[in-house]
């Protein structure tokens, strides 16, 4: 999930000093002092919004708010970045990003303004995976660590934060090997399955949760049989929010796409037959891996394998991440993931919005002939 730091009816901002105790979306300042300017004209302002900056003036306050519409889950690896810096030339400041649940730190990252007066994107992620923490508030807190009297600045415009899941297969899906499609909780590390345009490849490691939903973001992604093209898929397929679809190659989406690249299912949901299963509580995910990023064909459609990159190993179980390292090794972290490089480029579900916003208006746009009287039927 990658959204908007606030709710949508506080983008404007309201802001809170002191104990933090006002509406669940408000920013607070604990610990010390602060505020908020318009950078255009330095008068100091009440809230905050496009145009303005929050500073946090003495050592050890913070900024802190909690995530709208969110709250923890353990399958889920959280980022949260914003714009920092200490435009005022008045030297480095130090601070430290936090993510906190209950109380307890899940993530932090320190670092240093540096000497510029530069905004620059600071960013953390929950490295903790803690099912006793599951539906609880997720806060995340900018502290200054740095010297009194100077003041260190974030710009809230581009405060973000984003969730990610291990990209999954429901159970029952129907995966391609040389012995036809197998059920994926019948296959076994050792099996050999069909990778488009590469042959064979053999399961190296293979895994099931009963997870849990929790929130809207949350929902499995349920693509009806022929959504994706012509009898593809064959009969339907869930998959989790994440999970990548190939488009733009093999009959899949091809009038809307016109290259090939993967894209999270979740970015499909305003085309016909593809949509979220609210009325899940919770499903049993099953994913694989094997020694390379790959495009498999699940119930007829291709789809993505499990790419271990290091959001995915800082997102598991410590004792699932030491397994993954002990089966495939570090020495293709430096292509971006322990399976290597992606199969296929990968576009971000904002960029896929934008291709089908812009194909539906162009769609709009085009006048469809009209029929002369004289062929009309009487």
């Amino acid at each position: 999930m990658n959204s908007g730091f606030e709710a949508e009816d506080l983008k404007n901002g309201k802001y809170t000093f002191g104990t933090g105790s006002g509406p669940v979306e408000d920013w607070a300042l604990i610990g010390g002092s602060g505020g908020v300017y318009n950078p255009k004209n330095n008068n100091e302002i009440d809230n905050i919004s496009d145009d303005h900056i929050a500073y946090i003036y003495d050592a050890g306050a913070a900024l802190e708010q909690q995530l709208a519409g969110y709250t923890y889950n353990s399958n889920e690896q959280i980022t949260f970045s914003v714009d920092i810096g200490d435009p005022d030339y008045e030297g480095a400041q130090d601070y430290a990003l936090e993510i906190v649940v209950n109380g307890a730190v899940i993530g932090s990252s320190t670092g240093n303004t540096g000497d510029n007066d530069a905004l620059f994107t600071a960013s953390v992620v929950s490295t903790v995976s803690n099912p006793a923490l599951n539906g609880e508030i997720v806060t995340v807190r900018i502290v200054k660590v740095g010297f009194d009297n100077q003041e260190l600045h974030l710009d809230n415009a581009l405060a973000s934060f984003e969730n990610t899941v291990v990209v999954c297969f429901a159970a029952g899906t129907m995966i391609k090997t040389p012995y036809g499609d197998r059920p994926i909780e019948n296959l076994c590390v050792g099996d050999q399955i069909f990778v488009h345009n590469e042959g064979l490849q053999v399961i190296r490691w293979i895994h099931s949760d009963l997870h849990p939903i929790d929130g809207d973001d949350d929902y499995p992604i349920l693509i009806k049989a022929g959504a994706l093209g012509d009898g593809v898929p064959y009969s339907d397929i869930i998959v989790s929010p994440q999970h990548r679809i190939l488009v733009g190659e093999t009959g899949q989406l091809e009038h809307l796409f016109d290259m090939s690249v993967l894209v999270p299912a979740k970015s499909l949901i305003s085309l016909p037959g593809i949509r979220k299963m609210r009325g899940r509580k919770e499903i049993h995910w099953w994913h694989f891996a094997c020694d390379n990023h790959g495009i498999v064909t699940a119930n007829g459609a291709k789809t993505e394998n499990l790419l271990l990159g290091k959001m995915v190993l800082n997102g598991l179980p410590k004792n699932r991440c030491d397994e993954l390292l002990s089966y495939f090794g570090t020495n293709r972290l430096h292509q971006g993931a322990l399976n290597g490089m992606p199969a296929r480029p990968l576009l971000g579900a904002g960029k896929v919005k934008r291709i089908l916003d812009q194909k539906k208006l162009a769609s709009e746009l085009v006048v469809p002939p009209t029929c002369p009287s004289y062929c009309k039927v009487m």
